[in-house]
């Protein structure tokens, strides 16, 4: 009960540190705050999460890289990081880890987990990846299932 009591407390504390943030504020505040609560929990997933977010938005991938690879297994942030973590490492020319990542993320979403735009985005992206390997025939194959997602979705 005692554990239950502590983590209501830091969940609320939480709540209260992200969103007092004005959404006029800086990124870097929103960073500060997503940090202060990782000092608080450094296995908050939703944290890490938001703070590699941000560190990627504004083109620090090895900080972003580093909050990524802290979440932990088996989670809708895990899940979402490889998209993220593919495409650090496919913009530092590390295309067999950009294939890995970019698998992983697939393979998540294919075992239910459903996110269209960003199906078709790890599609296209990975199909860039076997291009650069001269893989050309897998790269056809991704490429043609973003464009049949986007076309049977709308998108």
């Amino acid at each position: 009960m005692k554990q239950l009591i502590i983590i209501s407390i830091c969940l609320i504390c939480s709540l209260n540190i992200v969103y007092a943030t004005n959404p006029a504020d800086s990124i870097k505040a929103k960073i500060e705050n997503y940090s202060k609560l990782i000092a608080i929990d450094p296995n908050d997933n939703y944290s890490l999460f938001e703070r590699g977010v941000l560190y990627f938005k504004t083109g620090k991938n090895k900080l972003a890289q580093k909050d990524f690879q802290k979440i932990d297994n088996y989670t809708l942030e895990y899940n979402l990081s490889h998209s993220y973590l593919a495409d650090i490492y496919y913009a530092d020319n590390k295309i067999d880890l950009a294939i890995e990542h970019y698998n992983l993320f697939i393979e998540a979403f294919e075992q239910g987990f459903d996110y269209e735009d960003q199906k078709i985005r790890a599609y296209h992206n990975l199909g860039k990846c076997l291009i650069l390997k001269t893989n050309y025939i897998d790269a056809i194959y991704y490429f043609n299932k973003a464009c049949l997602i986007g076309v049977n979705n709308n998108l």
